[in-house]
């Protein structure tokens, strides 16, 4: 007798494959989207930072409103942004829910000077594995502080 088509056991199996690379494509997909968000804002931070370093070079101070800076930007979607009109310090990215990207590069705001850092409260372990993600798996950069971890961007 000819066999035709694949048996019950073939098939269940070949399901279960799929299921299996189903499941862990969905887990990550998150993460890879958050990463998309990060990587717009970093470019934006990064040429905000630069901007506001060339302001210091030139007049031998930060800038203390953003309209001095020679860019125009505005704030990505999905993301409130805060500007410290203080003699600038930092420039703070935060996605609702999920995480907070800090540009730290004025000599103010020690321990953190000069540094690109994501912020999750430390008890969150979503919101940790996510700055982790943002991070690249950067390093913890305040292990002793009870309620924030810091991971440095690179």
């Amino acid at each position: 007798m000819k066999k035709n088509g694949f048996s019950l056991i073939e098939l269940l199996i070949v399901v279960l494959i799929i299921g299996i690379l189903a499941a862990v494509a969905v887990a990550n997909y998150g993460i890879i989207i958050e990463k998309v968000y990060a990587a717009k804002v970093m470019a934006l931070g990064h040429a905000i930072k630069y901007a506001a370093e060339r302001y210091y070079f030139i007049q031998g101070h930060y800038p203390e409103a953003k309209a001095q800076l020679d860019i125009t930007w505005k704030c990505p979607e999905g993301f409130s942004c805060v500007w410290r009109e203080d003699g600038i310090s930092k420039m703070t990215f935060r996605r609702s829910g999920k995480y907070t990207i800090i540009f730290s590069f004025a000599q103010r705001e020690p321990p953190y000077t000069n540094m690109t850092y994501c912020v999750a409260p430390k008890k969150d372990e979503y919101r940790n594995k996510l700055c982790k993600a943002v991070a690249g798996n950067g390093e913890n950069i305040s292990p002793d502080d009870g309620s924030y971890s810091r991971y440095r961007i690179k």
